[in-house]
């Protein structure tokens, strides 16, 4: 039975996010999402806005912790797949040998956290050349996606569309606990 664990960025959740999360549902057995706001939803204007609001409510600190406690407590493995503050926040936590070898496969987009080698296979998102050497557990995949966040500035359609295929087929490969 497999789990996959969806780490939101700033943005949190909200209705743009939902043909996303119904695309995942099709892809794994449990869908767990995590979000800076437990489980409010906003639609904020602008990124400007949906940062602040997480600094102020929220913390990159809290975010971390609140990914943390879910690794602990989830059912292992777990598959992940987390976009800009929640990849910032699960990134290090991969690391970590209590919460790292709690996940099967990860895909983190979108932060500014390089990863370092984790104790699971990553797949790192970015649109922008990173300084980042891949390593045996940390693949790095170039995509002309901004975002796979409908609300972000710079969000394209077809762009995140292919993104996603991407990272789905990655977290996808090799694992028979994934339904089909």
């Amino acid at each position: 039975m497999a789990t996959l664990l969806f780490v939101t960025d700033t943005w949190g959740q909200h209705a743009t996010l939902d043909p996303l999360l119904d695309r995942l549902k099709v892809h794994f057995e449990h869908l767990m999402v995590l979000d800076p706001y437990s489980g409010q939803r906003f639609a904020f204007d602008q990124e400007a806005d949906a940062r602040a609001y997480f600094d102020r409510r929220c913390s990159a600190a809290v975010y971390q912790d609140k990914v943390r406690s879910l690794l602990l407590t989830a059912p292992a493995p777990l598959f992940i797949l987390a976009l800009g503050a929640g990849a910032d926040a699960t990134a290090p936590l991969l690391t970590e040998p209590d919460t790292g070898r709690r996940v099967a496969r990860a895909a983190l987009g979108f932060g500014q956290t390089v990863p370092a080698p984790a104790a699971c296979p990553t797949l790192w998102l970015s649109n922008s050349k990173i300084a980042m050497e891949p390593t045996q557990s940390c693949t790095l995949k170039q995509t002309d996606a901004v975002t796979l966040t409908p609300r972000a500035p710079g969000y394209d359609a077809a762009q995140a569309d292919l993104a996603a295929q991407q990272v789905l087929d990655w977290l996808c490969q090799d694992s028979t606990a994934v339904t089909s």
